[in-house]
């Protein structure tokens, strides 16, 4: 068996080891004409090569767009082009947030300056977890010690004197 090494990059032999499979939930990946490919669970979505110009060098957001092509009961194919989405720069300019109908990803921006550049093939996309989940997620049980008093309430309450 002949696998590429993951960690120098060059074709060797394994030795007998096998790495476990690792599923990415998102793959960004460089298409023709420059566009950027989206692929996230059964959807794919596409950056237009002409949009990248504007994420890259003035950090405007730019939108994230489906084709959907479908066939009429008399034969003709029609294809629509529907924006599902957009892309901009995270608050550092370190990467780059992708919000589309299935969720919200983040990729770091030199990988994605790599893809758009033709330079590598494709990089993993990042599930971004929202604030409301992301204690539950990271620290299961977090509201119940807030309950128990593990967390001190330090808004601001009316003394006796103010209300009179």
């Amino acid at each position: 068996m002949r696998l590429v090494c993951p960690d120098c990059g060059g074709a060797g032999e394994t030795g007998g080891r096998r790495r476990a499979a690792m599923t990415e939930p998102g793959t960004l990946s460089h298409g023709a004409g420059g566009a950027l490919h989206i692929s996230v669970d059964a959807e794919e979505y596409r950056i237009e090569a002409e949009d990248l110009k504007n994420l890259l060098f003035y950090g405007r957001a730019i939108p994230i767009c489906e084709d959907r092509s479908r066939t009429t009961p008399s034969g003709i194919l029609v294809s629509e082009i529907s924006i599902e989405g957009h892309a901009a720069m995270n608050a550092s300019d370190k990467a780059v947030v992708l919000h589309t109908r299935v969720g919200s990803y983040v990729i770091p921006l030199i990988s994605f300056q790599r893809v758009a550049r033709g330079e590598a093939i494709s990089a993993p996309l990042f599930p971004l977890v929202p604030e409301a989940y992301r204690e539950h997620v990271i620290r299961p049980g977090a509201s119940d010690q807030r309950n128990q008093g593990h967390l001190r309430d330090e808004t601001p309450h009316e003394s006796a004197r103010d209300s009179e």
